[in-house]
C-alpha cells in the first residue's frame, strides 16, 4: 500500500514484523468499526427525524381534529386553568353567551358565567364526584336572561391533580318555555273539559228560562216599568247565552275541517261582514287592505279562521272609538321560524293594524287569558278564541302595541 502511495511511508522500525501487522490490523478494524458505527448512527438519526416528523404531523392533525370537533359541537365547551382563567371557548359557547373567543381568552370564567356553583366546584378539588350536573340562569352579553344546563368536571393531569375545570353547557331557555307551554295547555285542557260540562248544564235551563219569559211577555199585559225589566232580563239572558257559546268554542272547539283555502278570500269575507255591521256604520273608521299576492293558500278550517278574522276586526273596530284606520295586510314570509312546531318552510303572514287606543304594557301579557277584558260588557273570550284556533292550525299569533297609538296583531299560518 506504501508502494501505491495509499499509506504514508513508514520509516524503518525496530518493531518485529509480526507485531507490525498486528498493530496494522487493529487500526484497520478500528477504522472500519468507526465507519460502521458512524453509518449506523447517521441512519438511526435519519429514522428518528422521520419518526419525529411523522409524530409532529400526527400531533398537528390530532390537535386540528380536536379543535374542529370542539368547534363543531352544538353544545358550549369551556375549559379553565387552576386559577379559573378561560383557556378554550368554542363556537357554540359564543352563540349561547354572545361573547367572542377574543373577548374571553384569559378572563376569569365568573365574568362570563357568573354561577356560584362553578366557583364551588373549582375550589373543591378533592371532590370524588366525576361530573356535576345542574341548571342555572345567567345573563348574556346583551343582558337577556337564559337558562343553561351545565355538566362540569375537573381537568386532571397524569397524577390525578386538578388543573382546572371543563364545562359543557346548553341553552335550555326554549325547552323551558315549551315545558311551561305544555303544562299550561294541559292545565287549560283540564279546566276546559270541566268548564264545558258546567256550561252545558247552565245552558239547558237557561234556554228553558228564556223561552218561558218570551211566552210570558207575549201573554201578559205588563206595565211600562215591568215591560222594561222584562226587556233587561231577556237582553241579559241573550248576553249570557252568547258568553256560554263563546266559551264552549274556546274550551271545546269543534274538530277541524281543513281544506286548501285562499286566505285573501277569507279576509275579504270578514271585511264585507264588518262593513255591513251596525257598529261599523256608526263609526268613523276606514279599512285599508294591502295584499302583496293574490293567492295565499293554506290548509285551514274556513269557518274557524273566518272566526279569527272577525274577532280581530271587531276588536280593532271597538278600540277606535274616536275613529281611525284599520289596515289588513297579507303576504308570504320566511322571516320567522318555529322550531318543532311545523315543517313548513314558508309562512303566510296576516296583519291587523289599527290606530286605536292601544294596550298598556301592564296588561298586554294577559289579553289571551280567558275572561280577561277591559271592555264594558265584554266576555273576555274573543282573543283567547283567536289564540286557540291559530294554534290548532299549527300557527302563531303575536301582538305589539303602543298605548294611545294603536295595536298590531300578526298571524302566521303554514303555507300549503
Amino acid at each position: 500500500m506504501q508502494f501505491y502511495n495509499s499509506l504514508p511511508f513508514i520509516p524503518e522500525t525496530t518493531l518485529p514484523l509480526k507485531t507490525f501487522f498486528y498493530v496494522l490490523t487493529l487500526h484497520l478494524v478500528a477504522f472500519f468499526s468507526v465507519a460502521y458505527l458512524s453509518s449506523s448512527a447517521v441512519e438511526t438519526l435519519r429514522r428518528m427525524k422521520e419518526e419525529l416528523k411523522e409524530k409532529a404531523d400526527d400531533l398537528v392533525e390530532l390537535q386540528t381534529f380536536n379543535a374542529n370537533v370542539a368547534q363543531c359541537m352544538s353544545t358550549g365547551l369551556l375549559t379553565t386553568d387552576e386559577l379559573g382563567r378561560i383557556t378554550s371557548f368554542n363556537h357554540a359557547s359564543e352563540e349561547i353567551t354572545g361573547y367572542k373567543w377574543e373577548e374571553v381568552r384569559g378572563r376569569i370564567y365568573l365574568d362570563i358565567l357568573p354561577v356560584k356553583k362553578l366557583e364551588d366546584i373549582l375550589n373543591n378539588r378533592e371532590s370524588i364526584l366525576p361530573i356535576y350536573r345542574f341548571e342555572s340562569e345567567v345573563s348574556r352579553k346583551d343582558g337577556s336572561i337564559i337558562t343553561l344546563g351545565l355538566n362540569v368536571s375537573h381537568l386532571k393531569d397524569d397524577n390525578g391533580l386538578s388543573k382546572g375545570i371543563i364545562g359543557i353547557f346548553q341553552d335550555l331557555t326554549k325547552i323551558k318555555e315549551m315545558e311551561l307551554e305544555v303544562k299550561k295547555r294541559e292545565r287549560m285542557a283540564m279546566i276546559g273539559e270541566l268548564a264545558a260540562g258546567m256550561a252545558h248544564e247552565i245552558r239547558n235551563p237557561l234556554a228553558s228560562l228564556s223561552g218561558s219569559m218570551q211566552i210570558l211577555k207575549q201573554e201578559l199585559n205588563l206595565k211600562e216599568d215591568h215591560e222594561r225589566l222584562m226587556q233587561i232580563a231577556l237582553r241579559e239572558m241573550d248576553r249570557l247565552n252568547t258568553t256560554i257559546t263563546e266559551f264552549l268554542i274556546y274550551a271545546k272547539p269543534a274538530p277541524l275541517q281543513k281544506k286548501p283555502m285562499n286566505i285573501n278570500d277569507l279576509l275579504l269575507d270578514a271585511i264585507n261582514l264588518l262593513k255591513n255591521s251596525d257598529l261599523f256604520r256608526n263609526s268613523n273608521v276606514s279599512i285599508q287592505t294591502e295584499f302583496k299576492e293574490n293567492n295565499l293558500i293554506s290548509h285551514v278550517d274556513p269557518h274557524q279562521i273566518s272566526q279569527v278574522f272577525w274577532n280581530l276586526s271587531l276588536n280593532a273596530l271597538q278600540s277606535m272609538s274616536n275613529g281611525g284606520v284599520l289596515t289588513i295586510s297579507s303576504r308570504k314570509s320566511m322571516m320567522r321560524k318555529f322550531d318543532m312546531i311545523t315543517p313548513a318552510k314558508e309562512w303566510l303572514e296576516i296583519i291587523f293594524r289599527d290606530t286605536g287606543d292601544g294596550i298598556s304594557e301592564e296588561i298586554i301579557d294577559k289579553i289571551f287569558l280567558p275572561f280577561f277584558t277591559t271592555k264594558e260588557g265584554g266576555s273576555g273570550l274573543g282573543l283567547p278564541i283567536v289564540h286557540r284556533i291559530v294554534e290548532e292550525h299549527s300557527g302563531r299569533v303575536y301582538v305589539k302595541s303602543t298605548h294611545g297609538k294603536g295595536t298590531q296583531f300578526t298571524l302566521y299560518l303554514p303555507e300549503v
